[in-house]
């Protein structure tokens, strides 16, 4: 029994340093990006209402009707009064003052219109890309490194999870009688016993919800790949994965007048009992569709919401995530990004999640103290060694 014990102990010690050594190189690897990554999450968290706060002269409206417009008044509105414009997508946000918002395309950039929701004048365009906002969220999402940055992210969000296993594995006592030290910082102690301590503790305590936003991160890094997997493991057929993927009108040239948006949304409309159009991107060309955004009644951040795409030129219903998407892509749906940013369960998940991504740059850096302290301390034993070593031989 007693070379079982001996034999598990040894087991356990060398599991023990290896998982030490990849939390190790892993965390200095990865550890700059996510926090570069983590600090910018802090101020996504709010972004939108951050956005409306720093442009005021965007987002602040009278009111001058007893009702707002519904999207395809305001779309019609914002059609007669630029004609030019190529409109993409309109949606109503609530974040920014009830504000409709309006993508559209001029030249080669993809601009954002901001539309009183009274009225239907634009109160402003802009890239969004580069304003304040756009910034920090191309930083959090690409590193500001068009393409690959993402996939870089991405990948460091995968890091993060492995940080997370190899740190609670590195936490678990050796001796139950000695979990108290691990739940607790040592008052007294010295600053380098503190800072191991605060990085114990704080890495214990938030690595649900470290471990949560760095695969929501990830989720949305590799969305295309995700849903074509969520496909294969609710084996459903390849015809659907090409349906979700790429939807197209059927062009009739002895029809080729598109339906008109209030029709199509009328339509969407009795998709889900009581749902709601909120969103709606516009056919691109003569074979792209209508897609809409529809929100179930009693929606908040993680209801049911459906993207519906129809034909343009009959209103038929080619895709929806409602009625086609397996069980597990509608949960993916509906809850991957609300999740990420911590707006599921109002200001107290928000806060939550503005909190730990204060908290993964103090994991970095107290993580990097401790190791310095450790390195500084191996290579001044390996010089001890050598000296010891020559004066032997002298």
């Amino acid at each position: 029994m007693k070379k079982d014990s001996t034999l598990t102990q040894r087991i356990a010690g060398h599991q023990k340093k290896w998982y030490g050594q990849w939390h190790t190189w892993a965390g200095l690897i990865s550890g700059l990006i996510l926090s570069v990554v983590s600090i910018t999450g802090t101020i996504l968290v709010y972004e939108r209402e951050l956005d409306a706060w720093l442009n005021p002269d965007l987002f602040t409206f009278e009111q001058t009707a007893q009702t707002r417009l519904t999207l395809p008044q305001a779309l019609e509105v914002v059609k007669a009064d630029h004609p030019q414009m190529h409109i993409e997508v309109i949606y109503e946000d609530q974040f920014r003052n009830n504000c409709i918002m309006v993508a559209f395309e001029e030249g080669e950039l993809h601009k954002q219109a901001i539309v009183n929701p009274f009225t239907g004048k634009i109160t402003g365009s802009r890239v969004y890309a580069d304003s304040a906002m756009g910034i920090i969220r191309s930083l959090h999402r690409t590193l500001l490194v068009p393409e690959i940055g993402k996939y870089i992210v991405g990948i460091a969000s995968l890091v993060m999870v492995i940080l997370m296993i190899t740190g609670l594995r590195l936490w678990i006592p050796k001796k139950w009688n000695m979990l108290k030290t691990r739940l607790t910082i040592k008052s007294g102690a010295s600053v380098k016993r503190q800072v191991y301590d605060l990085h114990n503790t704080l890495g214990f305590y938030f690595s649900p919800v470290i471990t949560i936003l760095a695969l929501t991160g990830a989720a949305i890094t590799f969305n295309r790949f995700l849903i074509i997997g969520l496909f294969l493991v609710s084996f459903e057929p390849p015809k659907s994965i090409e349906s979700i993927l790429g939807q197209q009108s059927t062009y009739d040239a002895n029809n080729p007048i598109p339906m008109k948006v209030e029709e199509v949304m009328a339509i969407a409309n009795r998709e889900i009992e009581g749902g709601a159009v909120k969103g709606i991107t516009l056919p691109h060309d003569s074979l792209g569709t209508y897609e809409m955004n529809i929100i179930a009644p009693g929606y908040a951040e993680t209801g049911d919401r459906s993207l519906v795409y129809y034909d343009q030129y009959t209103g038929e219903r080619l895709m929806s995530t409602h009625h086609d998407l397996p069980h597990l892509g509608k949960v993916y749906l509906n809850w991957v990004t609300p999740l990420h940013y911590g707006t599921f369960g109002g200001q107290v998940t928000r806060i939550l999640a503005l909190i730990t991504t204060l908290v993964i740059p103090v994991l970095f850096i107290s993580g990097v103290y401790v190791w310095y302290g450790r390195w500084k301390k191996s290579k001044k034993k390996a010089m001890q060694k050598k000296q010891k070593k020559q004066l032997d031989h002298a």
